[in-house]
């Protein structure tokens, strides 16, 4: 019976020779599927050494889901022997519920407080903004001469760009020729570059309280009464101005930080500060100011008068591109679409009208 099953299976396929042929077809099939086997193992390995470094990567905060995220408890802490009443180290130490004393400005300012202690609250930079402060160091002021005749002045921001002219602006400080002015020159570059004198002086002051440095006609009592009422301190920007020693003062506003205090004296070219954006900036940048200390004094803007009680009127502001050059090195570059005044801003004094003489019959008239 076997016999005939195998003879019946050789029929079936075709005798020994099919048998045969039909086992090499299937040899033939076997290194296709190798191959294709090999791949597969080569594209997975990949995705496998990524899943592996997922998991070996260590744990970020962010990572962690809320739940996670909890204050680890504290180890237990030894007892230890109580030190004796009169120790030091038994100080009683205050509740975290018991009030503090307050510590105003005024008195890190008098000194009854170690202003290496931190305060709450307290900008220590704004220390000097607790009292009105006062002129305290004396420069001798020649009589000034028209800007024009002044030499040795240098570009206070090397390779800036001007972004604010002396010119008409809406909201401009000073009023020439009926019109609020801008009374200085924007120069930018980026945050912390480094800012020079632009003249060799005297540094009078470096600081935010810098007002009654800049010659107006006035106490500035009430617009620090009026900062202070506001806790608006950080409205003004932090400013050094030095005594050029020619009768005009430069001023340089808004930097963020300073490297002289009142008293250096300081050459043309040396570093006095960084480009900054300190008080009501809209980004770093430096204006620098020339005041005429001996000019005429010329009204300051009506609303910053009423709404911040400035004085009335204030020393000449003088363009300072009447003392820079774009000839000179490091000097600034305009930016387009902002083009200097086509008329530059100038103090005029107001014209008086003479007063005709009378003859003397028209004298002997008026005096029947």
């Amino acid at each position: 019976m076997w016999f005939h099953g195998w003879r019946m299976g050789l029929t079936a396929s075709g005798g020994l020779g099919g048998r045969r042929r039909a086992m090499a077809r299937r040899s033939r099939l076997r290194p296709s599927r190798i191959r294709t086997g090999l791949l597969g193992f080569l594209l997975a390995l990949p995705i496998v050494a990524g899943f592996a470094v997922v998991e070996s990567r260590p744990t970020t905060p962010n990572d962690l889901s809320i739940a996670d995220v909890r204050p680890a408890p504290e180890p237990p802490v030894p007892p230890t022997n109580a030190e004796p009443a009169h120790s030091p180290a038994a100080q009683p130490t205050p509740a975290a519920d018991s009030p503090v004393p307050a510590r105003s400005p005024t008195d890190l300012a008098r000194g009854s407080v170690d202003p290496a202690d931190p305060v709450p609250g307290v900008d220590l930079d704004l220390v000097e903004l607790a009292e009105v402060p006062q002129p305290a160091i004396s420069v001798p002021q020649p009589p000034s001469v028209e800007p024009e005749q002044l030499t040795g002045y240098v570009w206070p921001l090397r390779g800036a760009r001007i972004h604010g002219w002396f010119a008409a602006s809406d909201d401009g400080f000073i009023v020439l020729r009926g019109q609020r002015v801008h009374d200085g020159l924007d120069l930018a570059t980026f945050c912390g570059h480094r800012v020079v004198a632009a003249h060799a002086g005297t540094v009078l002051y470096a600081g935010r309280a810098f007002h009654p440095y800049l010659g107006f006609d006035g106490p500035v009592d009430a617009l620090y009464d009026h900062l202070r009422a506001g806790r608006d301190w950080m409205s003004l920007p932090r400013v050094v101005v030095i005594d050029d020693g020619n009768g005009y003062r430069s001023a340089y506003v808004h930097l963020g930080s300073h490297s002289v205090k009142p008293g250096d004296v300081v050459k043309a070219g040396d570093p006095i500060g960084k480009e900054g954006a300190t008080g009501r900036a809209s980004g770093c940048h430096l204006h620098y100011m020339l005041v005429r200390m001996d000019g005429p004094l010329v009204p300051v803007a009506g609303e910053l008068v009423r709404k911040w009680d400035y004085p009335a009127r204030v020393r000449e502001r003088i363009d300072p591109m009447r003392v820079l050059s774009f000839k000179r090195n490091g000097a600034a570059r305009k930016v387009p679409g902002v083009d200097p005044p086509k008329v530059p801003f100038r103090y005029v004094p107001p014209k008086v009208t003479p007063v005709p003489r009378m003859s003397r019959s028209e004298a002997g008239e008026s005096h029947r």
